[in-house]
């Protein structure tokens, strides 16, 4: 088989809190730099994973999905720190355990990033 694509989705419910410091307001009474750090912990409600492939023979594409046994943690917990600089905000959310359950390889902790619009 030859790989074409393959796609994991997991959806959690998350709760944070922040501790953000607003230099600008500190210094200057406006909006400037401010800057926020904290945990954060969440579930995962669900997940699905999808595998697209082709035969070698140049065959039809075959797609397998999986809705069940992803082998995925449950919970998951880390930090999150965002930088907001006037009405531009940028996040990094590091998870501190990792992405599947011990014993399955490969040990992987996420990391995500993005702007707060």
């Amino acid at each position: 088989m030859n790989a074409l694509r393959s796609r994991l989705f997991a959806s959690y419910l998350t709760a944070q809190t922040l501790v953000e410091l607003d230099f600008g307001r500190m210094l200057y009474g406006q909006s400037g730099l401010a800057v926020a750090l904290g945990p954060y912990a969440g579930y995962r409600l669900g997940g699905s994973s999808t595998f697209v492939s082709r035969p070698f023979d140049g065959g039809s594409r075959n797609r397998d999905r999986v809705r069940d046994g992803l082998s995925l943690n449950n919970f998951r917990y880390g930090i999150r720190g965002e930088v907001d600089i006037k009405y531009f905000r940028i996040y990094v959310m590091y998870d501190l355990n990792p992405l599947f359950e011990s014993g399955v390889d490969p040990v992987i902790t996420p990391i995500s990033f993005g702007i707060v619009l």
